[in-house]
């Protein structure tokens, strides 16, 4: 923004300085040139920020969680009627997903929304990082940043995804 601005003073300075324009001249120019290259900046900024890994991997686990693809029942709920490597669970914190699925809802999203999230991290280690790292999922005392979680007989490592980050993720889309 600076070196466009600095550059848009040089030419008005040799406008005037050479009277190819007036001073309302060089005011209509330096206000219109000023809004295009803040139109620009804005644009900018918004792509750099629609196409943020973190921004689109919560916007891939939000539209799992919105679309039914995956069935989605309370912590308190019976579990003995569900798939327990399927199954989200969710409380009034968290949303618990199978750590395993998270590469499975990225490829799935990535499939209905082609914005470039494929060229982005790929395993479920990097991606887990990425969740912790933006603090949308907790690294806990032993580093590991799914629990075990027991659904049906069946032990399932779960993330605990806070609905509070998630969402604070998923506006900035």
């Amino acid at each position: 923004h600076a070196h466009l601005m600095a550059a848009l003073e040089l030419l008005l300075l040799y406008g005037r300085a050479s009277k190819l324009l007036s001073e309302g001249e060089d005011s209509a120019i330096r206000l219109k040139y000023t809004q295009m290259i803040g139109a620009a900046v804005k644009a900018n900024d918004n792509r750099i920020t629609n196409i943020s890994p973190i921004i689109l991997l919560c916007n891939a686990i939000s539209f799992a969680i919105e679309t039914g693809k995956y069935p989605v029942l309370s912590i308190y709920d019976d579990r003995s009627m569900v798939d327990p490597y399927r199954a989200i669970f969710e409380d009034e914190m968290f949303y618990y997903i199978p750590q395993h699925l998270l590469k499975e809802i990225k490829a799935n999203y990535t499939k209905i929304n082609e914005d470039g999230f494929n060229r982005y991290i790929e395993g479920t280690k990097a991606l887990c990082s990425l969740l912790a790292d933006n603090g949308v999922i907790p690294t806990f005392s032993n580093g590991r940043r799914a629990k075990e979680m027991n659904v049906n007989g069946t032990t399932v490592k779960q993330m605990h995804v806070s609905k509070s980050k998630l969402a604070e993720f998923t506006r900035l889309y």
